[in-house]
């Protein structure tokens, strides 16, 4: 089978997504759905606020009634938690803050413009022009009854818990989290902290990959590693298959000898979108679709195994695919503009994304282990730089596109 020819970025992006979309729908208990995304516009039960209440401690009246510098009759009090009676013609009402407003008023005096007695007010000079509304939250002044209060796909974060809570929203239609199984393959590969053997090295990419998979809200898991030969490769792939949204083996993608992973992913009928990619590192990058005979999907994203790959590659690539199946409505990964801090030199023919510092100037360095094994600069790195495939050096000075490291 002839090699084929590698992707730019972009539209492997683009091939990936649209290839993916939102997962089941199910309905959640309002405090178990942080980190969800909606999967249905969220609209308001009722006005929000529900009813006009004070939003300081105070006196409710008539503006119409105020006179600074006077004494006002004063009858009742309002209360949060119940009803007010109604205003009397004429007098004032002892309020509290969130207390409903009694009908008949419009307006609070802040406490610390008055003194009162049981019997009267008095309103003091510091007293300002009391027009209606002061001091007063109005009904509906936030959200009309079926206004919408969150969009499809609007991740649920502490505030729009909070929204949502306010709204009566009991339960909530969500889509299910994504499961991840990433296959770390390698005859070299052993569990970090056990006995090493000559040639050996610690599996690290499942830890990473599957901690990247969990910020994005995904439940992930590391399989056994899959030893470098025809069978264990598939059995493992196989076992992945059946249950997961997404298959993330690692390593043995590429067409050396004992790169088994492309082929067995043939064998299982993993459907491919593009192998290979226009960028460094992770050229050797393999997307793909498997539909099961019951129906159920698998994506697979096949990474290359060097650490660095393997990080670039899922963060440009399977973060987006798990955003798309957790149902955000803009998946991509958005860079922003930086200044470099040092000129960057590059080899030309390839989209380069070094592992760099990101600084709160606004500027921007590369870090200086840039192989695709080192790991050194990956645990230092808060942003990748893009370097244009068709250019050899950038200078000092110049504007760059960079993507801040952030899962979410």
């Amino acid at each position: 089978m002839p090699s084929p020819e590698p992707l730019p970025f972009d539209a492997a992006l683009t091939r990936l997504l649209a290839e993916v979309s939102p997962l089941a729908v199910e309905t959640l208990p309002l405090a178990e759905a942080a980190g969800r995304r909606l999967a249905g516009a969220a609209r308001a039960r009722g006005p929000l606020p529900a009813f006009d209440h004070a939003t300081m401690d105070g006196f409710a009246l008539r503006a119409s009634e105020f006179v600074a510098e006077t004494a006002m009759p004063l009858h009742g009090e309002a209360r949060a938690g119940r009803a007010a009676p109604p205003l009397r013609p004429g007098h004032a009402m002892r309020i509290f803050t969130g207390a409903p407003l009694p009908a008949g008023a419009d307006a609070v005096v802040a406490q610390e413009d008055a003194t009162y007695t049981d019997s009267f007010v008095y309103f003091a000079s510091s007293a300002q022009a009391v027009v209606p509304g002061k001091f007063v939250r109005a009904r509906g002044s936030e959200l009309a009854e079926g206004a919408e209060a969150a969009p499809t796909g609007c991740e649920i974060g502490p505030g729009l818990l909070a929204l949502l809570a306010l709204l009566d929203h009991g339960n909530v239609s969500v889509y299910r989290r994504p499961r991840v199984v990433v296959v770390p393959t390698g005859d070299e590969l052993r569990a970090p902290g056990s006995t090493p053997w000559a040639g050996s090295i610690p599996e690290a990419n499942g830890a990473m990959i599957a901690a990247m998979a969990r910020g994005v809200g995904a439940e992930a898991s590391v399989a056994p590693i899959a030893r470098d030969d025809r069978d264990a490769p598939l059995a493992a792939l196989s076992d992945a298959l059946r249950d997961a949204d997404l298959v993330v083996p690692i390593g043995g993608v590429s067409v050396g000898d004992h790169d088994h992973v492309p082929a067995a992913l043939d064998t299982l009928g993993v459907k491919r979108a593009f192998y290979k990619i226009a960028i460094k590192p992770g050229k050797p990058l393999l997307f793909g679709t498997h539909v099961a005979s019951d129906g159920h999907t698998a994506r697979v994203l096949a990474l290359p195994g060097n650490p660095a790959s393997a990080f670039v590659t899922f963060f440009l690539f399977g973060l987006p695919l798990l955003r798309a199946l957790a149902g955000a409505p803009s998946p991509r990964p958005v860079p922003r503009k930086a200044t470099l801090r040092q000129a960057v030199r590059h080899a030309t023919g390839r989209l380069e994304f070094l592992r760099g510092r990101l600084h709160d100037d606004g500027t921007v360095e590369a870090l200086a282990a840039q192989a695709s094994g080192a790991v050194t600069s990956l645990a230092a790195a808060n942003a990748l730089l893009a370097i244009p495939a068709e250019l050899a050096e950038l200078a000092a000075g110049s504007s760059i596109d960079v993507y801040p490291l952030s899962t979410r």
